[in-house]
């Protein structure tokens, strides 16, 4: 990961250092996206026709 863009090696005698540095470092935003299994419609038919076929079961 040092290797990237802005990474660094840190030495074990200088952690000190490094987290008193760490406020003031900026971080690169990051975004959770989540999306529900039942927005998609085509998802939400074939459950509708699962539960139709299930419930003309129990009628017979």
């Amino acid at each position: 990961m040092a290797a990237s863009p802005g990474g660094k090696v840190l030495e074990s005698d200088k952690l000190d250092e490094f987290a008193a540095r760490l406020p003031g470092i900026e971080a690169p935003e990051t975004r959770t996206l989540s999306r529900s299994l039942w927005h998609p419609p085509l998802v939400f038919l074939l459950v509708l026709e699962c539960l139709a076929k299930i419930y003309q079961q129990a009628e017979q």
